[in-house]
């Protein structure tokens, strides 16, 4: 298996993290032997509720080794400290130790409740299982519960999920699709999924008629009416990788899918980022094998109305190397599109069609990224060595300023 092969999207997981540390302030800022100092982790989940950010699950520390016609035999550990983050007090607050470590998992704000589905475990250290349980957390009650698993997707990572609107539920409320991923070896990737019903605690599979080939690496996107999957990568039967630009749109309330096309689409890729400003979804970055690390500086813009694409440039020339297989981060504000991943910061006017590289600077890969209205909250990640990060920053775009998370909780 080819270097580029084992470091890809579907192996970040379990990239050679090493050790992780407390990072991102010195001690003169803080007193690092607190006992109440948050974990470091990476490839956790955020969720924003409207008041707070939640973080769950994610990689501590491991080191991978690879095996032919696999991806992952590591010894890697994952956190169990659910915390809560209210920035108007700059505080954190552990919520509960969770008795289910999982990363490449997937986690939803339905609007009332929180819901956290599938992903990688490694219960014993040493191995790694793909699992296909969730739990549903209330903020308003404390109250935890499980999600059933009748019927449910088979078990997986790097898949997504979104929430969609009330229309799609037969409960009349807000559900969730969860779709595509892979096993935890790689040698499973997936093109079906589930919509599940919080209401009645049930699972209803999607149909697989005219849905995309199975990928993982892909973005998804809820117009209010449909979810939108394009690009991302597989693995082919001689050990290579095909890459994807092409995609399908999936009606929860016909059960239908339609193609996207592919006439002046971007180029096929993973691990870009794609928003839904309302009208359209602006699609930008990501890596191809060919690039070697490079960031490709284009995408797009669709529009599911006329299935039409027109394109989405960036003017620099300069080349930005990234940790080859991360997933750009950033949001959607209401007015722009803001874009950023460890090495490349910027801001995207579709009504002018124009960039503002100011940005927030936050220089690691595997962290995440949660808009509340005015802010973006970027948290948590790792630097090129591996080594994790307990630290975040808030960033408000309409004052181009930054400021720093609290590194301890109570």
């Amino acid at each position: 298996m080819s270097t580029l092969i084992r470091i890809s999207l579907a192996c970040f997981l379990l990239l050679s993290l090493g050790a992780c540390r407390d990072a991102g302030q010195t001690s003169n800022d803080i007193d690092l032997s607190a006992a109440n100092l948050l974990p470091a982790r990476s490839n956790h989940t955020a969720v924003w509720t409207g008041t707070e950010l939640i973080l769950y699950g994610g990689v501590a520390k491991g080191v991978v080794s690879s095996q032919p016609g696999g991806l992952y035999a590591a010894d890697y550990s994952t956190p169990n400290a659910v915390f809560a983050y209210e920035p108007g007090s700059d505080s954190w607050t552990l919520i509960r130790e969770e008795a289910t470590t999982r990363a490449g998992h997937s986690a939803i704000w339905t609007g009332t409740e929180m819901i956290v589905w599938g992903g990688i475990t490694t219960s014993p250290i040493g191995s790694a299982t793909a699992i296909n349980t969730g739990t549903r957390y209330d903020p308003a009650t404390g109250l935890w519960s499980s999600v059933s698993t009748t019927n449910a997707p088979s078990p997986r990572g790097l898949h997504t999920a979104l929430r969609a609107n009330p229309v799609s539920a037969p409960s009349g409320t807000a559900v969730m699709i969860v779709w595509g991923g892979t096993n935890a070896t790689g040698s499973q990737v997936y093109n079906d999924g589930g919509r599940y019903d919080p209401v009645s605690d049930v699972w209803t599979s999607l149909s697989a008629t005219n849905a995309p080939a199975e990928r993982m690496g892909y973005s998804a996107v809820w117009t209010g009416k449909e979810m939108i999957v394009w690009g991302g990568i597989t693995y082919n039967a001689s050990g290579g990788v095909t890459y994807y630009n092409n995609g399908g749109r999936y009606d929860p309330a016909a059960d239908t899918w339609t193609p996207v096309s592919t006439l002046g689409a971007p180029t096929a890729r993973q691990g870009h980022i794609a928003v839904w400003t309302g009208t359209e979804m602006l699609l930008f970055g990501g890596f191809d094998q060919p690039s070697n690390g490079l960031l490709l500086m284009n995408g797009g813009r669709y529009d599911p109305a006329t299935d039409t694409w027109s394109p989405l440039l960036h003017n620099s020339s300069w080349p930005y190397y990234e940790t080859w297989g991360d997933t750009l981060r950033g949001a959607w504000t209401g007015t722009e599109l803001i874009v950023l991943s460890s090495s490349f910061q910027g801001r995207y006017n579709p009504s002018s069609q124009t960039w503002n590289d100011s940005g927030p600077y936050f220089s690691r890969s595997a962290s995440t990224a949660a808009w509340t209205g005015t802010e973006l909250i970027l948290w948590g990640g790792r630097d090129l060595n591996g080594a994790c990060y307990n630290t975040g920053i808030r960033y408000n775009p309409s004052t181009n300023t930054t400021t720093r998370t609290a590194v301890l909780y109570h």
